[in-house]
């Protein structure tokens, strides 16, 4: 209790009236916990009491506490992605004591707390060293190398590391921080490269991650918006592919296997040609039928017939 007089103040109350320099009235520190019973803080007192009433009885009272639930659940995750309670305390303002409160089932928090909480995002790049985090981001790195025709073998060697490794990898739940950086930054060079085809065990090599990311579902880079934290997985099926060449032969009558996008490209081709359907199925080997319903669905209009291009002999 600070130094202070002692003696009968207005109202007939007694009690300790703490120095002129304090904040007495602004806030509850006199009154509560220096017992201070001056004129201004037994009427600020009085004031916050009804003005809390008030509020309780409109139903809009709030005492600046919340439930724990939300500031338990992102500091969980902050410590998956290998961040220990000091490191949560430098980079939240939040003290070490609240947070083992928090995690040891505090019933509330105050507000403020749990904004300062909230505010720290779970990051790859902001884990410590050596930290063990989730491996969900690396294990769709590495699957997408393999749904663009890196092999494990072939990703294993550009990354410096085994093949066992790379099995590991993508049976394991969490790695080092160390090692997700490594990986993330052979994916940024690679994603967009095709690996090495010199000889004929490395075109094996090739086809066969092909068909192992076909059987298994894995999903190329381009399929993904946030590699790290899209819901798993973000489409049903690899997204095709628009192959340009395959067309380009398909228009010249050879047999080649068309998607969807490839059968609309070659469509829209034959109709700048000023071909007619019949013709654009007999060259193509698509069906007369299939031609009429896609040029239909693509909004283009049949040419009049004295407009069409001449077949040759």
């Amino acid at each position: 209790m600070p130094s202070g007089n002692t003696g009968k103040t207005e109202g007939g109350t007694h009690g300790v009236i703490c120095p002129p320099n304090h904040k007495h009235a602004l806030t509850l520190t006199c009154y509560r916990m220096h017992e201070c019973r001056c004129p201004e803080c037994v009427s600020g007192h009085r004031e916050r009491r009804r003005q809390r009433a008030k509020a309780q009885a409109y139903g809009r009272w709030d005492n600046g506490f919340v439930d724990p639930a939300k500031s338990l659940n992102r500091i969980r995750e902050l410590m998956e992605f290998g961040m220990g309670v000091h490191t949560i305390e430098h980079r939240s303002g939040v003290s070490r004591e609240t947070v083992e409160k928090i995690l040891a089932g505090q019933p509330k928090v105050r507000r403020s707390t749990e904004e300062r909480i909230l505010a720290l995002i779970p990051d790859h790049s902001t884990a410590t060293p050596g930290a063990r985090i989730p491996s969900t981001g690396a294990r769709r790195r590495i699957e997408a190398l393999i749904a663009v025709g890196w092999s494990l073998a072939a990703q294993a060697e550009e990354m410096g590391l085994y093949g066992p490794q790379m099995v590991r990898l993508l049976r394991s739940t969490q790695i080092t921080s160390d090692l997700n950086r490594r990986i993330g930054e052979h994916y940024s060079r690679l994603w967009n490269q095709n690996p090495p085809m010199t000889n004929q065990y490395e075109r094996r090599a090739y086809k066969g991650a092909l068909k192992w990311a076909k059987e298994k579902g894995f999903v190329a880079p381009l399929a993904w918006d946030d590699i790290d934290n899209d819901p798993e997985p973000p489409l049903s099926e690899v997204a095709p592919i628009c192959d340009e060449v395959k067309v380009d032969l398909a228009m010249e009558g050879k047999s080649v296997t068309l998607n969807r996008l490839e059968r609309e490209l070659l469509v829209r081709k034959a109709h700048d040609l000023r071909w007619s359907d019949n013709r654009t199925a007999d060259v193509s080997g698509i069906d007369s039928r299939t031609v009429l319903r896609i040029r239909r669905d693509l909004g283009i209009d049949a040419w009049p017939q004295e407009l069409l291009e001449k077949r040759t002999a």
